[in-house]
């Protein structure tokens, strides 16, 4: 029977400076590090990348033929260097449904329509030129979102997070939605290959929820579950 494992990516630059922030005892909704350019779609900090290492003999213990990652950057590093030198060698594919909440500027990602050199050996086929939140921002904001280029909606998006906030630009229901439709993705893929899935903390919450009344699973940086659907 063919398995399916979830994985949250390591700890960013992002989460450090969250976990700073709480333990100095501020309010998290009004953090400005919520809202700092530099931290936009974070790469992993040195304690990340420490957790790969730790994890990738576990990830090459897993029999699996494809890998799917989210476009955002957190992830793709997890990826990488969990998978880079698997046995199997699994294709891995570029997902925009696994995409974070839009909630912070954690989330904001830093891809201009071409892939990201130093990933650019996966299959981006599924991402092409678009503009990401696009595809997930309550159609309420889309408006103000407007046009121009990658970098101009970007910074216009960062703006209207900290105009919203505490509010979502994505809510939780409509990721657990979003979440919860994707389930027929993976249920067509595992009909052939085992398969894993890089993806981050709000999207698994609701991926693994059978309803929206229930709490979800809560993994840890770079944990990686077996999950039955």
């Amino acid at each position: 029977m063919n398995k399916l494992y979830i994985i949250r990516h390591a700890q960013t630059f992002y989460n450090k400076a969250q976990a700073e922030n709480e333990q100095q005892g501020h309010p998290h909704l009004t953090g400005e590090f919520r809202w700092n350019p530099d931290l936009a779609d974070s790469v992993l900090s040195p304690e990340g990348i420490s957790q790969c290492h730790s994890s990738i003999s576990y990830a090459h213990s897993l029999q699996i033929e494809k890998v799917f990652t989210s476009p955002l950057r957190r992830a793709l590093e997890t990826c990488e260097i969990l998978f880079k030198d698997h046995p199997l060698h699994p294709k891995i594919i570029v997902h925009p449904q696994l995409h974070e909440i839009l909630h912070n500027g954690h989330d904001i990602s830093c891809y201009n329509g071409i892939p990201f050199s130093e990933y650019a050996h996966y299959d981006w086929s599924l991402i092409g030129n678009i503009f990401l939140p696009d595809l997930f921002i309550s159609p309420k904001y889309t408006e103000e979102i407007g046009n121009g280029d990658f970098m101009t909606r970007r910074i216009k998006i960062l703006e209207l997070m900290r105009k919203v906030n505490p509010d979502y630009l994505e809510s939780d229901f409509e990721l657990y939605k979003r979440a919860q439709k994707s389930k027929d993705i993976w249920k067509r893929e595992l009909e052939m290959n085992s398969i894993a899935l890089v993806t981050h903390s709000s999207f698994l919450k609701q991926f693994t929820k059978e309803n929206y009344e229930e709490n979800g699973t809560w993994l840890q940086n770079c944990e990686i579950m077996e999950f039955r659907l």
